[in-house]
């Protein structure tokens, strides 16, 4: 009878081993995971109302229905309820030139994602859910939280953010990092 018990018992073991192994496995897939890059704005201008830095925030999160989400703070500075803030996203694998993008005015709301051509703001929606948050105030920041499933759960994203400041008659525009230029490639592990 012992030379049948040990087999067992070391069956026992064995799927015991297996099955706390599996659930580290899974627990740990769950787990969100991010990079994060900070932007300094290297065109600040006089004004108060001037972007000074981003944070770019690309969090992955397979058990969510999102997968995780793309989130942007702009330290925005004084904002007004005529400006306009424009974010645009780049996911490896695209055709040259097709991004995304995302569009918000302060106290106002935003509008869908929209997968677009160039630095234009308007194309075909990609997507209606997303955060927007912003208020008219000084020292506001802006924020975009859009879902990784927006923009086809991307490994990595890059982005290009102009504010368009409108205080009075002349426009003020605020390219950061520069114009018509992306950040370096934030990647979601």
């Amino acid at each position: 009878m012992s030379t049948i018990r040990r087999p067992v018992r070391a069956a026992r073991r064995a799927a015991a081993l297996t099955a706390a192994t599996s659930a580290l496995l899974l627990a740990s897939a769950g787990l969100a995971s991010a990079e994060k890059i900070v932007v300094a704005d290297d065109n600040e201008s006089e004004s108060a109302a001037d972007v000074s830095r981003i944070l770019v925030n690309h969090r992955a999160n397979p058990d969510a229905a999102s997968k995780g989400r793309i989130v942007v703070r702009v330290r925005a500075g004084e904002v007004d309820y005529g400006d306009r803030f424009n974010l645009w996203l780049d996911r490896p694998g695209d055709r040259r030139g097709v991004w995304y993008a995302a569009s918000m005015i302060p106290d106002a709301g935003y509008e869908p994602v929209q997968r677009v051509r160039g630095w234009r703001t308007a194309g075909k929606d990609a997507c209606a859910r997303w955060e927007a948050r912003l208020s008219a105030g000084p020292d506001q920041v802006a924020l975009f939280s859009i879902p990784r499933t927006c923009l086809g759960e991307p490994g990595k994203v890059r982005v290009a953010l102009r504010v368009t400041y409108s205080p009075g008659v002349d426009a003020y525009r605020d390219w950061v990092p520069d114009t018509k230029t992306f950040t370096d490639w934030v990647t979601a592990s």
